[in-house]
């Protein structure tokens, strides 16, 4: 029966009233555990599966609302009207914002692409920082002036449908020249890659010379111990983490994930480093910003585990 009226609710297609049923008998139970009241759920720290949306506003009975933002525009840029029941895209501009696209040729995302425009998003009004503390040089690359406004490079490429949606496609500052000449973004494999239920957060790393690339992942706990049961392991998470035959499977399962998700084999990894210490948020270790850029902290900290994996990976991973 709960089977049956999750299907109900996941297809969309369900009327409201049903819905309405369906939650008063069925998943009132769930309700009543998160404390009876919830009416909305605010994403905004990453991308938000598709398949996990759609999920939890079927169980949970609320609105889910994924925003999209920067520390440089106190936060929100974008945010989806609770109305809109589409998934993968982060909503239209919020209040105040004036959004806009620019060009970025060496990438052919130009505003004058057909169906919609593509392009790195820009963002003006009151909410803009005026720049980085006592940083001119940060400054000066990343806000720009137009017709005598200041706007905010977010190094996001963005679509933005005939909606008026923002749909957040790659990231400017990833992208990566392998040794062979052909590039890939290695921000679209990560946030492909978070939407695997083993991942918690993950730093993609391709080495200069090299033409693959490497994943440094914060295993989820629950998961990898559930695959330590499968594998007859009775191992503490710790362990488990660094026990090849299970790297190995987790591997396998990301590569698989990646490739369902429409990851080239170019751009799937294929060494993997998984660490259960979860890294801390924001510009510091393992932050948006080391995750998102390839930032020096993460390189410095797993320096000895990214040379291992590049010195003594399949084809010593070149």
């Amino acid at each position: 029966m709960f089977k049956a009226a999750l299907a109900l609710k996941r297809s969309q297609r369900t009327p409201a009233f049903i819905c309405e049923i369906l939650d008063a008998l069925v998943f009132k139970q769930i309700a009543t555990q998160l404390g009876g009241n919830l009416r909305i759920i605010a994403v905004g720290g990453s991308p938000l599966c598709a398949e996990t949306q759609v999920l939890m506003r079927a169980l949970f009975g609320c609105v889910i609302q994924v925003g999209y933002g920067a520390s440089e525009t106190a936060a929100c840029i974008t945010a989806t009207d609770g109305r809109d029941l589409r998934t993968g895209h982060c909503g239209a501009p919020c209040h105040g914002v004036q959004l806009g696209l620019l060009d970025w040729d060496e990438c052919s995302y130009r505003i004058t692409d057909k169906p919609f425009p593509r392009g790195e998003v820009i963002v003006a009004g009151p909410c803009v920082s005026k720049g980085y503390f006592k940083r001119p040089e940060d400054t000066q690359r990343v806000f720009i002036e137009i017709d005598g406004q200041h706007f905010f490079c977010t190094g996001d490429i963005a679509q933005i449908d005939d909606t008026g949606v923002v749909r957040i496609i790659d990231r400017k500052k990833d992208i990566v020249k392998l040794n062979d000449g052909e590039y890939i973004a290695v921000g679209r494999i990560e946030m492909k890659m978070k939407t695997n239920p083993f991942v918690d957060n993950i730093f993609v790393y391709v080495r200069p010379g090299s033409n693959r690339c490497i994943c440094i992942v914060v295993a989820n706990a629950g998961q990898v111990m559930k695959l330590g049961q499968e594998l007859n392991l009775d191992l503490s998470f710790e362990d488990l983490c660094q026990t090849p035959e299970v790297v190995a499977n987790v591997l396998q399962r990301l590569q698989a994930h990646g490739l369902e998700l429409g990851l080239t084999k170019r751009e799937l990894p294929v060494a993997l480093y998984l660490t259960p210490l979860a890294l801390d948020a924001g510009d510091g270790p393992g932050g948006p910003r080391a995750q998102r850029s390839g930032g020096k902290w993460s390189r410095a900290h797993f320096r000895d585990q990214i040379d291992a994996m590049y010195n003594n990976g399949p084809e010593k991973t070149r």
